[in-house]
């Protein structure tokens, strides 16, 4: 169910991430730094969806009382990459912070998108 999950959200947040490159390359000045933070966000965010996924998948074969724990360690780690990807693009003038964001941001619209398009328990 976890991989048939992936299989419809990962194209969706691709997807978004090319509408939102055509959108930004007519709206901001700086385009290579723009194409850069949209891909280093959206390249982030599929890391991350895969890294939530493998710890869900995991999470199923540990016992009762461990997974608590493990799902929220995960969870901070996941956290905790996502601050060092922000701090990255803020701190390196070569990639624009705000299309990171953006990129960063992408699986919760994809989410509800890829619900929309297949019409079932995704």
């Amino acid at each position: 169910m976890i991989e048939n999950t992936s299989k419809k959200v990962l194209p969706v947040i691709t997807a978004l991430a090319v509408v939102c490159l055509v959108i930004g390359l007519f709206v901001v000045s700086h385009r290579l730094a723009f194409v850069k933070g949209l891909a280093f966000g959206t390249i982030f965010s599929l890391l991350k969806w895969m890294l939530m996924e493998r710890a869900i998948r995991k999470s199923m074969d540990l016992p009762p009382e461990k997974v608590v724990v493990y799902i929220q360690f995960r969870y901070l780690i996941r956290y905790m990459l996502t601050g060092v990807v922000l701090a990255v693009a803020a701190m390196q003038p070569s990639i624009n912070l705000y299309a990171t964001i953006i990129g960063i941001l992408l699986p919760m619209p994809a989410v509800y998108i890829a619900k929309a398009i297949y019409k079932d328990h995704i």
